[in-house]
């Protein structure tokens, strides 16, 4: 992986990977990997002062950084895709 893309996964949030920059809390772990290892799962919450209702749930590609998926809410699709 090159240095950009692993710059890259640690500011995703919401779709907007600069807006999280500035915040003052970032707090990111892996969820998992999918069967084919061809797809990552990351955790990630952003906040100020009080972290926000539900961290935000992203899926990455393994093989070129970029974001898959993305979401606060749908479970079922997030698991889906990391099996």
């Amino acid at each position: 992986m090159r240095d950009e893309e692993a710059r890259e996964v640690a500011f995703l949030s919401s779709g907007r990977p600069l807006r999280d920059r500035e915040l003052a809390h970032v707090v990111s772990s892996v969820s998992g990997f999918s069967k084919d290892g061809q797809r990552l799962g990351l955790i990630i919450e952003a906040w100020n002062e009080t972290p926000g209702p539900a961290p935000r749930y992203s899926v990455v590609s393994v093989a070129t950084g970029d974001l898959l998926f993305e979401t606060s809410e749908d479970m079922k699709s997030y698991q889906r895709l990391l099996r």
